[in-house]
Order: structure tokens, then sequence, then C-alpha cells
């Protein structure tokens, strides 16, 4: 059972028995932290997002939960 964090309907979920029930996008297996990592690291947003079929508004959702969850690098 899927438990969606209630700002982020259908966007950012977590899936016990999938990535370890990290916090997740939606209807993959990237976690918010991966996000996070990735822009931390310099990648920019737009060539990761296209890479792996992410929408902005679903890397934004991702952003702005590990902001207000306190996840950083």
């Amino acid at each position: 059972m899927n438990r969606q964090h209630h700002a982020y309907p259908r966007r950012i979920v977590s899936t016990p028995g999938i990535c370890c029930g990290e916090p997740r996008i939606q209807g993959t297996r990237l976690t918010v932290a991966w996000v996070v990592e990735m822009t931390s690291a310099g990648v920019a947003y737009d060539e990761f997002a296209a890479e792996y079929d992410l929408t902005k508004r679903q890397v934004d959702a991702a952003l702005e939960y590990a902001r207000q969850a306190g996840i950083d690098e």
C-alpha cells in the first residue's frame, strides 16, 4: 500500500518494500534523496529529468519535499 505524502498527492509516495520505504517519485524507483544528490552534484535537473522521463512537477515536488523534510546531501 502506497502512503502518499499529503502535500504532494500522487507525486511523492512511500511504499514498504520498494526502495526500503523511502519517499520516492510515484511510478518510479527514484527516491527524493537521489534527486537531491543529483542536483547537489551539479547535474542539471532538466538533464536527469529527460533521461528518466520525469516532469518538472515531479522534480519540483521531490525537491520541495526534501526541503520540508530536511533531506539534504
